[in-house]
C-alpha cells in the first residue's frame, strides 16, 4: 500500500510539471526552464502512460527547438520537430518518431527502443518502431524485432513497422516474404504500404512481381493504385522476362474506374520504359480521358517514350490529324509539342 502510494504521488508530482510545461509552452517560455526540460526527458522513461504520451508531446511541439535542447546535460538524445514527409498524407505526426534522433547512436537508446516495441501501450510501440527506422541502425536485433511488430494485433503498430523496415532498406528475403504477407491483411493503410515499401526495395522476384500483379485486381482503390506504383519502381531493377508480364498487367489499369489508379498506371509505364506499340496505342487512348490529370500523365509519358522512337511521333500526328473536332485534341498536341521541342530548347 505505501509502495502504491509512493508510486502514486510521484505520477501526480510528474504530472503537475507536465502541466506546468504546458502552460509555459503557451507563453513561449519552456526553452528557458531547463528543469522543467530535464523532468520531461525523464518523464519519458516513466511507467506512467499518461506521463510518457505528455512527455513526449511537449518534447516534440514545434515551439521548441532541438538547439535549447541540445544544450542540456543530455548526451544520448536531440529532439527534432522534423516531420516524417516520406509518409502517406495524412499520417499523423507521431511523438517519438519525431523526438528521438541520435548524434551518437547509443546502444541504451536502441535497447530502450526494442523495449518500448513490447510495452502495453499500442502508441508507444507504433512510436518506438518509427524512431528505430529513423535512427538507422539496421541490425539483427532491431530488424527481427521490427519483424515480429508485423503481426502486431494493431494495425498502426504493423503500419509503422513496415514503414520502417522500408525506411531501414531491408532487402532479404524474410524481409521481403513478411511485406508480402501484409499486403493481404485487413488494413487498407498496412495493404498500401506494403506495396509502396516492396517497390522501394527493388526486389523484382516472381514472388513480388505476382504478388503486386495481383493486388492491382484488388477492390481497394488505393491498393491498386499503390501496386501499380510499385510495379513501375521495379522497372528500375532487372525484370528480365518479367517485364512483359508487368506490362500486360498494367495496361488493362488504363481504365480503371479511379482515375488515380489510371494516373499511376501511365507514370509506371513511363517507369518501365517500354515503347512498343501496344503501349502506345493504350496512351494514345488517355489522351481523350475525360480527366484532365490523366491526359496530361499520358501527353507527358508519350513525349518520354517517344524520345528513343520515331514510331511515336508518327503515332501522334495520326492521332491529331483523326481527332481535329475532338475537345481533347489538345492533349495530343501538348505531346507532339513536348516531344519535338524538349522543354530546355525553348525561349
Amino acid at each position: 500500500m505505501k509502495d502504491r502510494a509512493n508510486s502514486q504521488k510521484d505520477t501526480q508530482s510528474q504530472e503537475s510539471q507536465v502541466e506546468l510545461g504546458q502552460n509555459q509552452l503557451g507563453q513561449n517560455q519552456l526553452g528557458q526552464n531547463p528543469t522543467v526540460l530535464k523532468t520531461f526527458l525523464a518523464g519519458l522513461q516513466h511507467n506512467n502512460d499518461t506521463v510518457r504520451h505528455q512527455a513526449s508531446e511537449i518534447l516534440t511541439s514545434d515551439r521548441l527547438t532541438s538547439d535549447r535542447l541540445n544544450k542540456l546535460d543530455y548526451p544520448d538524445y536531440s529532439l527534432t520537430t522534423t516531420k516524417h514527409t516520406s509518409l502517406p498524407k495524412n499520417t499523423q505526426n507521431l511523438s517519438l518518431s519525431t523526438m528521438v534522433r541520435l548524434e551518437n547512436t547509443s546502444e541504451s537508446l536502441v535497447n530502450t527502443l526494442l523495449s518500448w516495441l513490447k510495452d502495453d501501450d499500442a502508441t508507444v510501440r507504433s512510436e518506438a518502431a518509427l524512431a528505430l527506422g529513423e535512427l538507422g541502425q539496421a541490425s539483427e536485433p532491431v530488424v527481427n524485432s521490427l519483424l515480429m511488430r508485423l503481426n502486431d494485433k494493431n494495425a498502426r503498430v504493423r503500419y509503422s513497422s513496415i514503414w520502417a523496415l522500408g525506411k531501414l532498406k531491408q532487402r532479404g528475403k524474410t524481409v521481403v516474404s513478411a511485406l508480402l504477407t501484409r499486403l493481404n491483411d485487413q488494413n487498407s493503410r498496412v495493404r498500401c504500404l506494403s506495396a509502396s515499401v516492396l517497390g522501394k526495395l527493388d526486389q523484382p522476384t516472381q514472388a513480388v512481381v505476382s504478388a503486386l500483379v495481383t493486388s492491382l485486381k484488388d477492390q481497394d482503390s488505393d491498393l491498386r493504385c499503390a501496386a501499380a506504383t510499385a510495379l513501375g519502381q521495379l522497372g528500375n531493377g532487372q525484370l528480365g522476362n518479367l517485364s512483359e508480364t508487368v506490362v500486360s498487367a498494367l495496361l488493362p489499369q488504363l481504365e480503371d474506374q479511379d482515375s488515380d489508379v489510371r494516373c499511376a498506371t501511365i507514370n509506371a509505364l513511363s517507369q518501365l520504359g517500354n515503347s512498343s506499340q501496344v503501349v502506345i496505342t493504350a496512351l494514345l487512348g488517355c489522351l481523350k480521358d475525360e480527366e484532365s490529370g490523366v491526359r496530361a500523365s499520358a501527353a507527358e509519358t508519350l513525349a518520354e517514350l517517344g524520345k528513343p522512337s520515331s514510331y511515336v511521333s508518327s503515332a501522334l500526328a495520326q492521332w491529331i490529324e483523326l481527332h481535329q473536332a475532338s475537345d481533347y485534341v489538345g492533349s495530343g498536341i501538348d505531346a507532339l509539342w513536348n516531344l519535338e521541342i524538349p522543354q530546355g530548347s525553348r525561349e
